[in-house]
């Protein structure tokens, strides 16, 4: 598999990395970022963003960033990134967002 990042996923990196080596991160994996979160988020954030009483859906977004990370899929700086890539395009596309005037 090639990817643009070349990231290894936890456990590809552990099997692949020299004994006692912290080195060796990038490799033939598809592990950043985390396309879970950039769904849950992609579709969320917006929604949290234009319609306030939303916004506890946001602990959704937390909850498959921490199970990614619990079932080894993902490292915490790829569920991080995959956030800061949909609040980024987020926050880019925003003013092209017109709101409905207040009644």
């Amino acid at each position: 598999t090639i990817t643009n990042t070349g990231r290894l996923r936890p456990g590809e990196w552990l099997a692949q990395a020299p004994h006692g080596s912290s080195w060796g991160y990038f490799g033939d994996g598809a592990s950043f970022p985390s396309g879970h979160v950039v769904i849950f988020a992609g579709l969320i954030l917006p929604v949290a963003v234009v319609a306030p009483r939303a916004r506890p859906l946001v602990a959704v977004i937390a909850f498959v960033m921490i199970a990614r990370i619990a079932v080894g899929a993902h490292f915490v700086s790829d569920t991080l990134g995959g956030l800061a890539l949909v609040a980024g395009l987020a926050a880019a596309l925003a003013p092209l967002v017109s709101r409905a005037p207040a009644r």
